[in-house]
């Protein structure tokens, strides 16, 4: 099975599921992790980010890539209005900051 697709698939549950990884990206990758591998809840956070590969973890940004993709798709699925606006005000301070 294609990986981005079962990531988008987990991402997709995981958001209908527990509504406040709509509005937390750190909180979505918690979830989506413990989903694709239980046991890390017994590792620590040093152990997930260097044994990412061997515990088959999909990248920050793949999770987060499905989540605004899910949410520009789905409605029901997006954050609550002041996340969307305070996400927008990062884009805006990021694009100055880029030029």
């Amino acid at each position: 099975m294609n990986k981005l697709y079962k990531v988008e698939d987990i991402v997709y549950q995981v958001l209908q599921e527990v509504p406040e990884t709509r509005d937390d990206d750190f909180v979505l990758v918690a979830e989506t992790y413990n989903r694709i591998n239980p046991e890390i809840k017994y590792c620590n956070f040093n152990e997930v980010m260097l044994a990412h590969k061997e515990l088959k973890l999909p990248y920050f940004e793949s999770i987060s890539r499905a989540r605004r993709r899910l949410q520009n798709i789905f409605e029901e699925l997006r954050p609550e209005q002041e996340v969307i606006e305070a996400r927008e005000e990062e884009q805006l301070i990021y694009r100055e900051y880029a030029r």
